[in-house]
């Protein structure tokens, strides 16, 4: 996981999830998804820069 570099990514995420919590949505499943978004990402970056 990155180190919060992506400050916009972290707020979309916030957002949903007191979106969720307005709709009663377990908050476990947009942290899992944050996590592999952000796993994707930084997943990406490290084939950059090795390439």
């Amino acid at each position: 996981m990155g180190n919060f570099a992506d400050i916009e990514s972290f707020k979309r995420f916030l957002d949903k999830v007191a979106k969720d919590c307005q709709e009663e949505v377990k908050w476990e499943h947009r942290k899992l998804e944050w996590i592999r978004e952000e796993g994707a990402k930084d997943s990406a970056a490290d084939k950059v820069e090795a390439a």
